[in-house]
Formats: structure tokens, C-alpha cells, sequence
């Protein structure tokens, strides 16, 4: 899922070029939101692993001014009265996740895409 959001800001860059909206006076920046753990599809799962594959994009481009992900109040482990693998979870759920479904640590998501939003680039 990680190449997925690398493929829609390159691509939507590479329209912006199209349209002359890149360089001279425009200062173009994309930003990249993506949704974390199990989507509304259950074959498509953004894991921590794929968020440092966005992060090493966007570090790399200087048009990507921004990063970010849907949401906040799913980003800690899977929910104790949940069942413990993503499939089941996200069944369990009826596709309305109160977590994300995935292995991780707690704010795991955030704590990755911190070393793109922070300052030092921490």
C-alpha cells in the first residue's frame, strides 16, 4: 500500500508538470494522507513498515511538503476484545475500525511519520 500513495503524488506531480504548474514562479507541494492498517478493503492494509517507505519518498522529493493519516484514534495495537489477527479483526469490526487491525506499537504510525514532520527530521 506504501507504493500505492508513492504512485498517486508522483503521478499527480507529473500532471501538475503537464499542466506548467511546476517551477518558475509556482512553488508546487503535494501532501500524502494515507489510512492506516486495514482499509475499507480488507486486501488492502497499510502497515508501519509501509509508512517508512513514504517517509524515504517524501524525504527524497522536495515536493512533498506533507504528511499524514486517517486517523488518530486508530493508530494503537489491536483492542484486547478483538480478535488478535487483522482478517478476523477487521471482520469483527464490520469495517468500522476503532484500531488499526495490524501489529504495532501504540501511536506507532505517528511516531513514523515523525521523522518526515519533525523539524530535525527526527
Amino acid at each position: 500500500m506504501g507504493q500505492y500513495a508513492i504512485n498517486a503524488a508522483a503521478g499527480t506531480y507529473a500532471q501538475l508538470q503537464q499542466f506548467g504548474l511546476v517551477g518558475g514562479v509556482s512553488n508546487t507541494k503535494i501532501g500524502i494522507t494515507v489510512q492506516i492498517g486495514y482499509n475499507n478493503n480488507q486486501n488492502q492494509i497499510f502497515t508501519p513498515e509501509n509508512t517508512e517507505t513514504v517517509v524515504d519518498f517524501a524525504l527524497q522529493n522536495s515536493y512533498i511538503s506533507f504528511l499524514s493519516y486517517w486517523e488518530l484514534a486508530r493508530d494503537h495495537p489491536i483492542l484486547p476484545d478483538f480478535p488478535q489477527n487483522g482478517p478476523d479483526c477487521f471482520a469483527y469490526s464490520n469495517g468500522i475500525l476503532e484500531n488499526s487491525c495490524v501489529s504495532q506499537g501504540n501511536l506507532e504510525f505517528l511516531h513514523r511519520m515523525n521523522r518526515f514532520n519533525s523539524p530535525a527530521g527526527l
